[in-house]
């Protein structure tokens, strides 16, 4: 029989901070709660809810939402919801007060309940650790399994702390976008600052973004593509299967179908991210699609090639989905965006150390007050008051250090018109997944293959090709020529045997070959190896750097070498030799996007006919080649010309990202979380082997289902590390942090239960006879956790100890010491004393309350004093920033405002709850 009725009210065990919750929804398998004061609704299983009614007893008291406050003489009950009556009042449950918050363990004692005196320092450090989590600065930018590389936290950052998250995310390939927009998300969803979140990204990127926020992130998101949306709309015709997950994960094209788009639309995202932006056409449907997401949408990514190359209105039809009522007109925008180009200029010139003419210095006197002598200043001052820099972040490899070079190596293979035809098959195969694939034993390129891995036997070689069918089609050929450890990776494979294999091929004495599909390589790392062999070619520029950017990428220690084996005569030898005109096989080459749409036709054509005829057309391929290199120069130079310094400084501030870096490292090599999070794993039944120095076995017993959110896809035993370098390098292995979903998942299930709030145990050899009453009370603000008052709370518990006259000790008893001196007491002592608990206890707590309420007041001073000095910082920066810069708006500084209100009303209400209690017997 399902136990809730609307108006019951109910408190959360897992969220206690959540204050009291409201019953507001029963149907048959789920409930809906509604927290009013946090402002958060929650549906739970109704047969398995984390959730605890609510009941005063006679002698209680109690307070309604308008405060009239009395104590309880009768309770009644009507159609299953409590009436309280007392001192003329009738108070129905559902006209309680949303900011009461439940905790008994002096109801625990009192009824005979008592834990190990163990299980109460266990939740003291529990209670620690819990409340530095969330008033940690760092919060969300722990979990990342990605190098600490500073432009991209500093994106990350900038982006998550702004009221309204609206922005172009706009790097050279090569430089992190979707580590900066994961970054931005997972920093986002852990402060609670959103909740739901749709991706949309082009089809072939799917599975990229999709292991890169649950490799790199732990974030788990649901693929809504065609296949999902049918299988929901047969089960649910009404329903809408966008607001089934948090997080949605969708094709962009999905979006095509009206009743796909209205769902999402009506969906309620907090969060819209749009990869590949650059893509839409400003009239087309996907746009059309996106701008009605924008608009309904409090916060906006867009994921999206540099601004130079989309032109002047595909840029501004961008910005215009950010924010349009700031971006009106094209007109206008271009004399603003000629404005900012002289401001670039000058900055150009302070950073090149270059005199300035007098009328430039005039000018420069009317953007800036910063001493002109400094030039490090003024281009500082000039970097705030750059408007694109708040909306555009775009950094380029002349700006970021640390990649290394590519060394191309083109091989021209002799082969027989028929090795040629059957490769041309392969390439048909390609583009109809229908069609047979041939066999590769006899293709020149496996003899190719085959030759160059011995001749590199201590190398690890990538070979990346386009499709599953090939790459084992690849491994079958090998098999036949020689014999070595092979590693096949594409996306037909269990998500366990890629990270198995890819962990293979990581190893020294490991595979020394991985064969990856074209989508089962993406969003991975395998930059130890510098060998990487193209098989064949994409005609598609940015999906050729992709492939290598699997091996070129910031860190990467050698040169690596790029092999393209190719057939003489075939079609794939032109498109070799078009990139190799572009240069793409040498260096990072800008502009992809534009050269490939300007000159695919072409190629295309040339390609076609030398499928058809077995040969390829020279003069032709000539003429290709040479305009090829003229469009890669002209583009070049454009986009050299075009290029904004201040917009590349403003991405790249590495003083203003020294400290958060910092801050990571110290929670990186902190020694006391993982100690903590190993004894509290045993606590919930997970038995602990430490595997090695770096690593940690964690098994499940199979018969038990685990009492924390254990990652998808998880393995028994599963390997963790909390070591930055170790997790990755071995990406198949679990990166634990404060961040991790089960760190996190077992502090609030420990928390949420009343373990270890109630203990009771002996102090041997003490002085004297007496008690002890040891009280551990947390700092509570009931408040919406988009506010993030944590922040000013203090990050440790509140501990009194107290004697049996009610006196304050606390001063003679370390925790530390005292824990240690500490034996159990038997649980049935409490019933063979039950005068102690009904009689003495009463009145030591009532002391004890007493103390916790003042320090209530001055937790709430303190807090709110805090929280005003940090705000009317940035309401003053927010301001100023204004006065000089357009692109702050009236909305994000009225949100600033509004956010401060609101903190000075829930800091008002601050107290510190008891949540648990030791009760300590001297004995002499």
């Amino acid at each position: 029989m399902n136990p809730f009725v609307v108006g019951q009210r109910w408190v959360s065990e897992t969220e206690p901070e959540l204050g009291l919750g409201t019953v507001w929804a029963v149907e048959t398998r789920r409930v809906t709660v509604r927290f009013e004061e946090s402002d958060c609704t929650r549906q739970y299983s109704a047969a398995a809810a984390p959730l605890r009614r609510v009941t005063f007893k006679p002698g209680d008291a109690v307070t309604s939402r308008n405060k009239a406050s009395f104590s309880v003489d009768t309770v009644e009950e009507v159609e299953g919801i409590l009436v309280y009556c007392g001192n003329g009042h009738e108070l129905p449950e559902s006209e309680l007060s949303d900011t009461l918050s439940f905790s008994s363990p002096v109801d625990r004692l009192a009824g005979g309940f008592a834990d190990a005196s163990a299980l109460f320092d266990l939740r003291a450090e529990a209670l620690s650790q819990h409340l530095k989590a969330k008033a940690s600065p760092v919060r969300g930018f722990l979990g990342g399994r990605v190098d600490l590389i500073g432009h991209q936290f500093h994106i990350a950052r900038e982006v998550s702390e702004r009221r309204l998250p609206r922005v172009l995310l706009a790097d050279e390939v090569g430089l992190g976008k979707t580590i900066e927009a994961c970054l931005i998300l997972h920093r986002l969803l852990l402060t609670e600052q959103v909740s739901r979140v749709l991706i949309l990204v082009p089809d072939a990127l799917v599975h990229q973004w999709f292991v890169e926020l649950l490799r790199r992130f732990n974030l788990h998101f649901r693929i809504a593509n065609a296949e999902h949306l049918a299988e929901a709309a047969q089960r649910d015709p009404a329903g809408n299967p966008f607001t089934d997950d948090q997080l949605i994960l969708a094709p962009l094209a999905t979006l095509k179908t009206e009743k796909h788009m209205l769902n999402a639309l009506t969906a309620g995202f907090d969060m819209v991210v749009v990869d590949e932006a650059h893509h839409m056409e400003p009239e087309g449907h996907s746009f059309q699609c996106v701008e009605a997401l924008a608009r309904a949408s409090r916060g906006l990514l867009l994921l999206t090639a540099t601004p130079e190359q989309m032109g002047q209105k595909a840029h501004f039809a961008q910005l215009r989905l950010l924010d349009p009522a700031r971006y009106p007109g094209f007109e206008a925008y271009k004399r603003e965006a000629d404005g900012h180009r002289k401001v670039a200029a000058l900055a150009e010139k302070l950073l090149d150390n270059k005199a300035l003419t007098l009328p430039e210095q005039n000018t420069l006197s009317t953007l800036t007050k910063a001493p002109g002598s400094d030039r490090l200043a003024v281009v500082e001052d000039l970097l705030d008051r750059h408007g694109p820099g708040r909306v555009i972040f775009r950094n380029t490899r002349k700006s970021i250090k640390g990649f290394a070079g590519r060394v191309p190596n083109l091989c021209s293979l002799d082969a027989t018109a028929g090795a040629i035809a059957l490769h041309h098959e392969e390439l048909r195969h390609e583009q109809d997944q229908d069609a047979p694939m041939p066999d590769l034993a006899d293709d020149p390129r496996i003899h190719w293959l085959a030759r160059h891995i011995k001749a590199h036997r201590h190398e690890k070689i990538l070979v990346i090709c386009t499709t599953r069918q090939k790459a084992r089609a690849i491994e079958s050929a090998l098999a036949r020529h020689l014999s070595v450890k092979i590693a096949l990776f594409h996306e037909e494979m269990p998500l366990i045997r890629r990270d198995r294999n890819a962990a293979w091929f990581a190893e020294k004495d490991g595979a020394r070959l991985l064969i990856c599909s074209e989508i089962g390589s993406e969003g991975r790392n395998f930059q130890f190896a510098r060998h990487l062999v193209l098989f064949d070619l994409p005609t598609n520029p940015e999906k050729v750097e992709q492939r290598i950017g699997r091996l070129d990428r910031i860190g990467q220690e050698h040169d690596i070498t790029i092999h393209v084996p190719f057939l003489a005569q075939s079609a794939t030898e032109i498109s070799a030799r078009w990139y190799e005109a572009m240069g793409l096989f040498s260096r990072c080459v800008p502009g992809l996007h534009a050269i490939g749409a300007t000159l695919k036709a072409p190629l295309d054509g040339l390609m076609d006919q030398a499928m058809e005829t077995g040969h390829v057309p020279v003069p032709e391929l000539d003429e290709l080649l040479a305009e090829t290199r003229r469009v890669t120069a002209d583009l070049a130079a454009t986009l050299e010309k075009g290029r904004d310094r201040l917009l590349e400084l403003s991405a790249n501030r590495p003083e203003r990202i020294k400290a958060l870096l910092a801050m990571v490292n110290a929670q990186d090599s902190a020694p006391e979380l993982p100690g903590f999070i190993l004894r509290l794993f045993r606590h919930h039944g997970i038995e602990v082997d430490m595997a090695d120095g770096k690593t940690v076995l964690l098994e499940f017993k199979e018969s038990d289902e685990p009492s924390l959110p254990l990652p998808p896809f998880r393995r028994n035993p599963l390997v963790v590390t909390f070591d930055r370098n170790t997790a990755l390098k071995r990406e198949e292995i679990e990166f634990l942090t404060a961040d991790h979903p089960m760190v996190v998942g077992a502090l609030e299930s420990f928390l949420g239960s009343d373990t270890g709030n109630a203990a009771l145990a002996c102090l041997p050899g003490a002085e004297e006879n007496g008690l002890l009453v040891e009280l551990l009370g947390v700092p509570e603000c009931v408040a919406p956790a988009r506010l993030r008052v944590d922040r000013f709370l203090p990050t440790a518990p509140f501990r009194m100890v107290l004697n049996h006259a009610g006196e304050e000790v606390t001063d003679r008893w370390s925790p530390g010491d005292l824990s240690e001196a500490l034996e159990d007491l038997p649980t049935p002592w409490l019933s063979e004393h039950p005068s102690l608990v009904r009689e003495l206890l009463p009145g030591i707590m009532k002391q004890g309350t007493a103390e916790m309420d003042a320090q209530s007041r001055a937790l709430t001073d303190t807090a709110t004093v805090a929280m005003a000095a940090f705000m009317d910082r940035e309401i003053s920066r927010l301001t100023a920033l204004k006065a000089t810069n357009p692109d702050v708006t009236d909305a994000e500084l009225t949100a600033l405002v509004t956010e401060k209100r609101a903190m000075e009303t829930a800091l008002g209400g601050c107290r510190i709850r008891l949540d648990s209690l030791r009760l300590i017997l001297l004995m002499p």
